[in-house]
């Protein structure tokens, strides 16, 4: 019985080690051998593989993360994959160099659709092809390239330099797809639900225009008016284009005012403070993004620093552009009655730059909800 057990182990533990360690078989062995290897034991670019270039593309599938919110962002994160399957290629120059003639151009061959496939990766406009790399037990890319009859014939003499040499160029030629195909794939997970390039475009445009060319906001004003696109878009899984209007609420401002002069003879103009105390603008945005128009008006109430009359002032006040806006406001200069003041402003907040860049992507971040992180959302439409 000892002697039984003592044959069994010889003859099981080789083939224990080989499951552990992805080696490749100690014998003449066909393609059909290496791809059940890969389905069953995990192995040539799967979980168990412990290879280098393993750990390297298992690295940067990790940091291929983040939100996509912009068409920046979309870009990104293609470059990091360009990166990765350019790696992948430089690594089968070591393989390509000892390999024999016929298998030095198998591997050619499989560098140079890793080099296509990286420069097409980085083209936003390009799909992402992470099927041409889709491995079955007959073929690898996509469908027309096979390793099947050319092992065959290497390895059917037995256990020769050549068949070992073919069982090495065919795992590796397996390993490197079936990486491609992780790397394109996280991609597709991570974009899949992103707007083509040129539509994300767009809306990055419209919303540049919203801040550059809106009314600038305080802290509370970008709350209400966020509170406000949240409650018309509940929709999560969509990506849109910044709001339509803006709240404005108890926003400081300066502005030049025109009016008569304490003594009655001739007008002056003089620097004052003013409060927009509640107030609408309209932002209009061109389909390609290219422009928009803004038109609103508040309520306000003015500050003046002069001694003579009252201080306070109250008027309305209309945003004719991004920029200047016209008002006019009742206010008691000093003669005992109000009087018609004339105000020129220019939105100092956006001299002040009152939202960071920091606080526009959270802002647009919190509508699209869906995209931190992406794979979390269902569908996303535009």
């Amino acid at each position: 019985m000892t002697r039984v057990l003592f044959l069994l182990t010889l003859l099981v533990a080789p083939l224990l080690a080989w499951s552990q360690d992805c080696s490749l078989p100690k014998q003449a062995a066909s393609y059909e051998v290496l791809f059940a290897q890969y389905q069953q034991q995990h192995c040539f670019g799967e979980s168990a593989d412990s290879s280098d270039v393993k750990r390297r593309m298992d690295e940067a599938i990790a940091s291929m993360k983040g939100a996509v919110i912009t068409a920046d962002d979309s870009l990104a994160l293609r470059l990091q994959a360009a990166r990765a399957l350019t790696d992948l290629s430089s690594s089968l120059l070591e393989q390509q160099d000892v390999a024999n003639d016929d298998w030095r151009q198998r591997l050619t061959y499989v560098r140079q659709r890793l080099e296509q496939a990286a420069a097409e990766t980085v083209v936003a406009e390009r799909d992402i092809r992470a099927g041409d790399w889709k491995v079955d037990d007959l073929t690898i890319f996509d469908g027309s390239y096979s390793v099947v009859e050319p092992l065959m014939q290497d390895c059917a003499k037995g256990y020769t330099s050549a068949c070992q040499q073919a069982q090495r160029s065919a795992a590796d030629i397996l390993r490197h797809a079936t990486l491609a195909n992780a790397v394109l794939g996280r991609l597709v997970q991570l974009v899949r639900l992103v707007p083509k390039y040129e539509d994300l475009k767009v809306l990055d445009d419209q919303w540049s225009y919203y801040w550059e060319r809106g009314r600038s906001q305080y802290p509370w004003e970008l709350w209400v008016n966020q509170r406000r696109f949240l409650r018309d878009h509940p929709d999560p899984n969509q990506f849109v284009g910044p709001p339509t209007s803006q709240i404005i609420l108890l926003h400081l401002d300066a502005a030049m005012e025109y009016a008569k002069s304490h003594s009655g003879m001739g007008s002056e103009l003089n620097a004052i403070a003013l409060v927009e105390v509640i107030g609408y603008n309209r932002l209009s945005y061109a389909a390609d993004g290219s422009s928009g128009r803004s038109f609103g008006g508040s309520i306000i109430t003015t500050v003046s620093p002069e001694s003579g009359g009252k201080r306070f002032g109250w008027g309305a006040m209309m945003h004719f552009t991004d920029r200047i806006s016209l008002g006019v406001a009742r206010r008691d200069l000093g003669r005992g009655e109000g009087e018609t003041t004339w105000l020129l402003s220019a939105d100092v907040g956006k001299l002040l730059n009152l939202t960071p860049e920091e606080e526009q992507k959270a802002f647009r971040a919190a509508v699209g909800r869906c995209n931190d992180p992406v794979i979390s959302c269902s569908g996303a439409t535009l």
